[in-house]
């Protein structure tokens, strides 16, 4: 497992939980909220390995 690989594995989950958390407690309106969350998120295209990311 790469370097790259450990932490994408380990530190990903982490990083999400906060960013969700951090946005359902910060942002009164439901709506702007997963709005914000989508936008952060990336659409989940955030979390996607690209081909060129070979560490």
């Amino acid at each position: 497992m790469s370097a790259f690989e450990y932490f994408q594995e380990n530190w990903t989950p982490v990083i999400n939980d906060f960013l969700e958390k951090l946005l359902k407690d910060e942002v009164d309106d439901h709506k702007i909220s997963q709005i914000m969350a989508y936008s952060v998120m990336a659409g989940g295209k955030r979390s996607v390995r690209c081909s060129f990311c070979q560490l």
